[in-house]
């Protein structure tokens, strides 16, 4: 069996310009999803009975793991394929998402919310790698 030719997507092209959307969306949801909580803050400190400090863990336990993450994505696209690895994500922010609303204390809450940056990076990586790939004339999909 032949391998499948990679797609390539030509600069200035109506298929450039839907990537060049599909990515500034999903990048749009990434920093959504992170800083969906800044203003939740008063209501997690009165709800849980926090200090201002310990109510913006929800906010500060997400980009440490978010820089990590971002390091080894590309490496774990090139291992699993990016387009499987894309899907799996966002269906993982999706359930993770679900998760938050039902955390039954505050300790599940930032557990689930240090997790989460970890499938946003996977697909912001993967997604990031493609368009910086593309940067030159054309853009590649090979998986």
């Amino acid at each position: 069996m032949e391998a499948a030719q990679p797609v390539v997507i030509r600069r200035g092209t109506p298929a450039f310009v839907r990537a060049n959307i599909a990515f500034f969306l999903s990048a749009f949801a990434i920093f959504a999803s992170l800083y969906s909580v800044q203003p939740l803050l008063p209501i997690f400190a009165a709800e849980f009975e926090l200090d201002a400090g310990t109510s913006s863990l929800t906010l500060s336990a997400t980009t440490g793991p978010l820089a990590l993450a971002l390091l080894l994505a590309s490496w774990v696209a090139d291992r699993v394929g990016r387009k499987l690895l894309m899907v799996c994500a966002i269906v993982a922010t999706a359930i993770l998402g679900l998760l938050l609303p039902i955390a039954p204390n505050w300790h599940s809450l930032i557990a689930i919310r240090t997790c989460s940056p970890t499938i946003w990076a996977l697909r912001s990586g993967d997604a990031g790698r493609l368009y910086l790939g593309g940067l030159g004339m054309e853009w590649r999909h090979d998986r």
